[in-house]
């Protein structure tokens, strides 16, 4: 099969799924199933987790689309070259194994392996019983060189996989705003998510809150534009020449994927029967695959604040000493790893449509609050902005919006408002504000709010009776705060519920549709 420098990667990618159907062709025979120990659903597993990797990255897209890889990777060439000599590898392994099993080139075995056979069997001679001195001594099994070259295989998508996620994590495009641009032109109607946030928050039905409620539904409308631009993406991407679906059928395997963990909620199947698959008619105009950043490539590694989570919810003495959780059991939840993949295995995010690994729970589920960037500033001053990180959210809350005055010259409590403060200093510390020294007073007596009432909780009015209840040490006629840690953390679990809400439950795409499982584990 002649290969297209122009497009080295789609070339050697078709090579691959070319010498994939010959095998598959192959394997159906029992008799060389049974003869090389190698079965037609290990074949059909390998080939499904190389249609998953192909079909995810554009693989198999020649130039000069924008969406092929080679297109990606134009500018980093080394990359490019480890992807080709990957993919050349996998077609020398599988025309090999194609070679041994049509009987035109021998099967061979071990020579160390035979030779510790032969070694064997001489000492149960010389024991003159017929079996080994050590009955509990191990004998290894002889290895066929095509039993070999099809475990190289596995290791060379397994390779594929992991520089998969080398790209993903080095694109330069900024996918929410993509997906917001071209769902500018498509947009969905956000009344149905402004209302799902009153009827969840009822305390944001109030007048002077319904700013808030109308910004939290638009931000719950913006993750299902980004969604569905990054199911729609990979669908483009998914899309190969005709030619490369005639031949073998892989058979169907499903796998049950809840998407989101909710109670009595149906799964979700996640799909991939062919290269191509069939979805919904697509309701966005275009998309384009990300082009690589070559510097990004010496930093690849996301860095992740292990054990911040569990700094939330650290108690303070001086403080409620307890707080309590949502125990409903209608909350929404990340669906659980092991659900997906076992740790530490390549999968494609059923969210993002990425592939990803990981081998905890707290990563994952920080990989998809990402996705959803579930944080929206709560000052009616700001503009709707998403963010990703929980820290980031709220130190920009800190900065800009939940900021105190206090007086460096008297106890004068602390004021929250800018015009309070200002007029004490005026009044009682007229000198200073006299000489003009009042906006420098003003912004060295500025700083964070270092402690909350629950009561400012934007979303409910439960959470100061819940804490009352808990911390029945402190009397009832003193004033209950919490930290800022504390207010961060029950505050942001609200914006998650809303914005796991973004996520469809409970359906499935395709009736028919097949998955080949997680990707190989990737090292």
């Amino acid at each position: 099969m002649a290969v297209n420098l122009t497009s080295p990667i789609a070339s050697y990618g078709k090579v691959c799924v070319h010498r994939f159907e010959q095998l598959c062709a192959l394997f159906e025979d029992e008799k060389l199933q049974s003869r090389y120990e190698i079965s037609l659903l290990q074949v059909h597993d390998s080939y499904g987790q190389f249609k998953i990797w192909a079909s995810n990255i554009g693989a198999l897209q020649s130039l000069p689309s924008s969406s092929s890889l080679d297109h990606r990777l134009r500018e980093v060439p080394k990359l490019s070259e480890q992807v080709v000599n990957l993919l050349e590898d996998l077609g020398r392994s599988l025309e090999d194994v194609c070679v041994i099993a049509s009987g035109e080139r021998e099967n061979r075995v071990s020579p160390f392996v035979q030779a510790d056979v032969e070694l064997l069997s001489i000492n149960d001679e010389i024991d003159g019983t017929g079996t080994s001195t050590d009955p509990s001594s191990p004998v290894s099994e002889p290895l066929s060189e095509i039993r070999e070259i099809f475990l190289s295989v596995s290791d060379a998508i397994t390779s594929l996989f992991s520089l998969s996620i080398l790209v993903r994590n080095n694109s330069s495009r900024d996918r929410y705003a993509k997906a917001l641009v071209s769902a500018s032109k498509a947009p969905l109607d956000d009344q149905f998510d402004i209302d799902h946030v009153g009827n969840k928050f009822p305390r944001l039905y109030r007048n002077d809150m319904a700013w808030l409620r109308v910004r939290l539904g638009k931000a719950i409308t913006h993750r299902r534009q980004y969604l569905r631009y990054c199911r729609e993406h990979h669908e483009k991407l998914a899309k190969a020449p005709a030619a490369l679906h005639k031949g073998v059928a892989s058979p169907e395997l499903k796998i049950g994927i809840n998407f989101l963990g909710v109670q009595g909620q149906p799964s979700r199947l996640f799909s991939d029967g062919d290269i191509s698959i069939s979805k919904p008619t697509s309701t966005l105009v275009s998309t384009t695959a990300s082009t690589i950043n070559p510097v990004k490539l010496e930093n690849v590694d996301i860095l992740e604040r292990l054990g911040e989570e569990q700094a939330d919810d650290r108690s303070q003495t001086s403080y409620a000493t307890s707080v309590g959780e949502d125990g409903n059991d209608n909350r929404l939840s990340v669906v659980p790893l092991e659900e997906i993949a076992m740790p530490g295995q390549c999968f494609e995010c059923p969210y993002c449509w990425t592939i990803q690994r990981f081998t905890h729970q707290n990563s994952w589920s920080k990989h998809v609050m990402r996705d959803l960037k579930p944080y929206v500033c709560t000052s009616e001053q700001c503009d709707l902005k998403l963010f990703a990180d929980r820290h980031a959210w709220f130190t920009h809350e800190l900065q800009n919006h939940l900021i105190e005055w206090r007086c460096c010259f008297c106890s004068y409590p602390p004021q929250q408002s800018l015009k309070e403060f200002q007029d004490h200093v005026r009044k009682k510390h007229a000198d200073i504000s006299a000489d003009g020294q009042l906006p420098a007073l003003t912004r060295a007596c500025r700083q964070p709010i270092d402690r909350l009432s629950p009561t400012a909780c934007p979303f409910c009015d439960e959470w100061e009776a819940a804490l009352r209840k808990l911390n029945s040490h402190i009397p009832a006629a003193t004033s209950l705060v919490v930290t800022v840690q504390q207010f961060r953390h029950h505050v942001g679990r609200h914006m998650e519920q809303l914005a796991l809400f973004a996520i469809p439950r409970g359906y499935k795409e395709n009736d028919d549709s097949g998955s080949s499982g997680p990707a190989p584990g990737c090292m």
